[in-house]
């Protein structure tokens, strides 16, 4: 039998029997199709290989920026910047028109063939130069290629931009009253601080470094990159100064900096409608830089008048998961040696960022002391703002994004902050903590009065979906999760039938592990389901690398996997430090299997010396190395402040800086192994007995290297 859906295409058909086997004759059926002709295309881009930098430069320095400044219009004076940048790009790297002679692949975009290009040269210079070191550097970089290539791909099979660009700006206000309300509220309210928040002048300084840091090829509406500005940056920077000042004296940010082009990247290998794709935000370079300088002017004022919720471990310096997963976990092992239970909610917001109202994220700014000619910029930079989904060569509309901070700015997480800064007076009886727009909240109970608990739960929670509302915020129940946290005797004594958690009506079940942050948070705080995911994820991470054995090189496989699947064993590793023993020993197999595949060993051979020789740290002695370096953080930059308070000297109390071995950490008073494992009780512990030539160490780096000897030289003599 011969099944098509071609039937109408179908020229001729015929079964041949063929002498042996038995029925299995064969088929042959022959179709016509029309297959299409190939057209040649032309593709054009900037010829950089004809730049002469002397030349160029000598050009920016003579052209006539003086014409610009008299203009009193921001928009006016970036049009002709732009104007000019253009003309010295056209001269003297002007557009080359190349006709392609094969069949174009619509996901190869101008950035990856740029990247190609990029990796060619690598692949030569590590051939001329003969050196394992670049050869590992550009076998990185190739990777990184191939990984873009192949999200290109997949990006290539999604739906039209315009589906996609309806439904990334289908943001929309769901409660207008309740908004205006909330609005009207925080404008009747007098500012509290009494110290104002102006713009600075910005310097040249300022300008270098919020550009050094940039290494992307990205370009955003303007189709001007970083890598154009940097080698020029000294000739063009009087007008880039001008316009950047110009901006924030008159409170207007230019309109060319307020389009984004929006690229979107799958989420998952079967990526079909639009929710399965992540939008990433392309802006223009020089509104980034004027975001970055802002963005380091804004905090500095808000640490220096402690004006931010120290409970928000989101986008601070010295700020991680991590800290915040230590700050949860540590109190519930406070709670468990005091014989307490934990029930812990970890609230879910839907599409945060993007909701966030203009007008009350200016009304909340004010109260922080932002004075009226800030106010007015930040306004022009959050409205009038608009994005398309640019995919390939298919191009949607501009639609306009009434609500929400910037994607893909350097700002915008900031704001949502400041958004939500407030969010702490739900909890009054209870204690939370975010990252970003994940919130954990949790209380301390006994098990006799596990309804009260959950009552004190329930009431803020009310609050909390009133607080959301009235800020166009979206609690997304069926992410919610809830846990009770504790010892096995104390929740054995838990109820069959247990107080259910209600979060806008709906119940909540509660749930024997849950996610929180990237980690694997079980009931009794064991980590063995989190072992059971690392060692999933990361055995998945080397079998995709086994597959190319045979072509890598041994320094090449070490490299990869240092790369791939180490971060996957170490992430939270300060968390999971307290796990059980054979949770550890099934990573500690997963670190085998990697020394294995570097080496090109045999699953019976023996791998302590191989290990050894890899001056590889045991999963252990990972652990203890990442505890400690965040302790020296902690004591040396006194953040983030939740763990620092908790940590005391048994000396000099003042600096709290470890200079000798007298100065040594107190550890607080526990009563069981759980509430050892408190990061303020078991740093300590591994801290005090470290030589003292390590304590004295100056810098995070030489405290870390000199840790890692120190544990790499114990780890061999046991083996």
């Amino acid at each position: 039998m011969i099944a098509t859906s071609f039937s109408e295409r179908l020229v001729f058909h015929n079964q041949i029997p063929i002498a042996g086997p038995s029925h299995h004759d064969l088929l042959i059926a022959v179709f016509s199709f029309k297959v299409e002709k190939f057209k040649k295309r032309t593709v054009t881009f900037r010829d950089f290989k004809a730049l002469d930098l002397e030349k160029f430069r000598k050009d920016v320095t003579n052209a006539p920026w003086h014409v610009m400044f008299p203009l009193q219009d921001v928009n006016a004076k970036l049009e002709f910047f732009y104007e000019q940048t253009n003309a010295l790009f056209d001269k003297h790297a002007p557009f080359k028109t190349v006709t392609l002679e094969h069949r174009p692949y619509p996901w190869i975009t101008r950035e990856i063939k740029d990247l190609m290009k990029e990796r060619d040269n690598m692949y030569k210079t590590s051939r001329r130069l003969n050196d394992r070191h670049f050869t590992a550097v550009y076998k990185k970089f190739n990777n990184r290629v191939k990984s873009q290539v192949r999200d290109a791909k997949r990006a290539a099979n999604a739906p039209s931009a315009e589906a996609l660009n309806k439904h990334y700006t289908s943001v929309k206000c769901l409660n207008a009253e309740r908004v205006r309300e909330t609005i009207a509220k925080y404008e009747g309210e007098p500012v509290p601080v009494t110290s104002v928040f102006h713009f600075k002048h910005v310097y040249f300084e300022d300008l270098q470094k919020s550009l050094s840091g940039v290494s992307a090829n990205s370009k955003g509406k303007d189709g001007i990159s970083a890598l154009m500005l940097k080698p020029c940056l000294v000739e063009v920077s009087p007008a880039i100064l001008h316009i950047s000042n110009y901006s924030l004296q008159s409170g207007c940010f230019p309109d060319t900096w307020k389009v984004a082009n929006v690229k979107p990247i799958p989420k998952s290998a079967g990526a079909a409608v639009p929710k399965d794709f992540r939008p990433i935000s392309l802006l223009c370079t020089l509104g980034k830089m004027l975001e970055k300088i802002v963005h380091g002017q804004l905090t500095e004022f808000l640490d220096k008048n402690s004006l931010l919720d120290p409970n928000q471990s989101g986008f601070k310096p010295g700020h991680s998961t991590s800290t915040a997963l230590l700050k949860v976990t540590g109190d519930v092992r406070e709670n468990i040696d005091k014989r307490l239970l934990s029930l812990l909610v970890l609230y879910d917001f839907s599409n945060a960022f993007p909701s966030v109202d203009h007008e009350l994220l200016i009304a909340k700014l004010r109260l922080f002391g932002l004075a009226p000619s800030v106010l007015d910029w930040f306004r022009s930079y959050l409205t009038n703002r608009a994005q398309r989904v640019v995919n390939g060569d298919d191009i949607s509309s501009l639609i306009p994004l009434l609500f929400g901070v910037p994607q893909g700015s350097v700002l915008g997480p900031l704001l949502y902050s400041l958004y939500v800064n407030d969010i702490g007076m739900v909890f009054r009886n209870s204690s939370y903590h975010m990252y970003a727009d994940d919130l954990q909240n949790y209380v301390s109970f006994c098990p006799a009065y596990m309804e009260k608990a959950v009552n004190i739960i329930n009431q803020e929670a009310t609050e909390l979906v009133r607080y959301a509302e009235s800020h166009n915020l979206t609690v997304n129940n069926s992410k919610t999760k809830v846990i009770v946290i504790g010892n096995h005797k104390l929740i054995k004594k838990l109820p069959v039938n247990r107080p259910a958690v209600v979060i806008d009506g709906d119940p909540v079940p509660y749930s024997e592990t849950v996610v929180d942050l990237g980690v694997t948070v079980d009931q009794f705080l064991n980590w063995e389901a989190h072992a059971r995911g690392t060692w999933r994820k990361g055995y998945a991470a080397l079998h995709g690398l086994i597959k190319h054995r045979g072509i890598l090189p041994r320094q090449v496989r070490k490299h990869l996997v240092e790369a791939l699947v180490s971060p996957i064993i170490n992430y939270g590793n300060t968390v999971t430090i307290h796990m059980l023993v054979k949770s550890a020993e099934q990573l500690q197999r997963l670190m085998n299997a990697c020394a294995r595949f570097v080496l090109d060993l045999r699953k019976d051979c023996h791998i302590s010396v191989h290990i050894k020789n890899l001056n590889w740290l045991n999963v252990k002695n990972r652990m203890q190395l990442a505890t400690l370096v965040l302790l020296m953080k902690v004591l040396k930059f006194n953040i983030p402040h939740y763990l620092y308070a908790k940590i005391c000297l048994a000396s000099d109390v003042r600096t709290r800086l470890v200079r000798t071995k007298r100065n040594q950490i107190r550890t607080p008073q526990h009563r069981t192994d759980k509430g050892r494992g408190a990061f303020w009780i078991h740093a300590p512990l591994l801290w005090n007995p470290l030589p003292g030539h390590i304590l004295n160490c100056n810098s995070v780096p030489a405290f870390k290297n000199a840790t890692k000897l120190h544990l790499l030289n114990q780890q061999n003599l046991v083996s």
